[in-house]
C-alpha cells in the first residue's frame, strides 16, 4: 500500500469510528505510525470531563494515572497544549524550552519513566464546547516528530474533527432514541 492508499484509507477509517467507536483504537495505532509513535489517543474534554480512547488499553490506563495525579486542569503539557492556537499539530518543543522539560514532573515522573515523553497533539473546538484532542507519542530518546509527520497529521486534522461532530450527533440520536 502506498502512503496516498494508506493516509486515504486512514481517512475512512476515522469516519467509520466516529460511527463504530470499537474501531477508534486501530485508527490511533494508524495515526500513530503515520507519526513514528508508539500510540496515540483521542480524548474529549468537556469542562471538567476528560474521557480517553487509546491505541492500546496499556496506554490508556497510562494516561489516565496521569491524569489522576496530575489533573488536566493543572497539567502544564495540556495547558501549553490548549493556550498555543495553532489549528494543527505541535510538539512538545514547540510549547516547552529543553530546560522545562527537564524539570516539568509530568515528563520527569510519569512519562520518561513510563516509555513515552516525546508527543505531537493538536486541540480541536467543537461549537458545542468540546474540546477534542488527538496526540501521539513515543519515547523521549526518540526526539521531536519531524515535519514530514506533522504535516501528514495536520492532512489528518480536518477529518478528525468532522468525525468528532459526527460521532456528538449520532451520539445524541441514541441517547434521544432510547430515552
Amino acid at each position: 500500500m502506498t502512503g496516498n492508499e494508506f493516509e486515504n484509507a486512514l481517512i475512512d477509517g476515522i469516519y467509520e469510528a466516529a460511527i463504530v467507536p470499537e474501531s477508534w483504537p486501530a485508527v490511533l495505532r494508524d495515526t500513530a505510525r503515520i507519526a513514528s509513535c508508539r500510540e496515540a489517543l483521542l480524548g474529549t474534554v468537556l469542562h471538567d470531563d476528560v474521557r480517553l480512547l487509546a491505541s492500546s488499553p496499556e496506554f490508556c490506563e497510562n494516561y489516565e494515572e496521569v491524569l489522576r495525579r496530575i489533573p488536566f486542569a493543572v497539567n502544564e503539557r495540556a495547558q501549553r497544549l490548549l493556550a498555543h492556537g495553532r489549528h494543527g499539530f505541535i510538539t512538545d518543543e514547540d510549547v516547552f524550552t529543553r530546560d522545562e522539560l527537564a524539570r516539568e514532573p509530568v515528563y520527569q515522573e510519569h512519562l520518561i519513566p513510563a516509555g513515552y515523553g516525546s508527543g505531537v497533539a493538536t486541540v480541536i473546538s467543537a461549537p458545542t464546547g468540546d474540546t477534542t484532542i488527538v496526540h501521539c507519542e513515543r519515547t523521549f530518546a526518540e526526539g521531536i516528530v519531524d515535519g514530514q509527520a506533522i504535516a501528514a497529521l495536520d492532512r489528518l486534522r480536518p477529518h478528525f474533527a468532522r468525525a468528532g461532530l459526527l460521532g456528538r450527533r449520532l451520539a445524541m440520536e441514541r441517547a434521544r432514541a432510547a430515552a
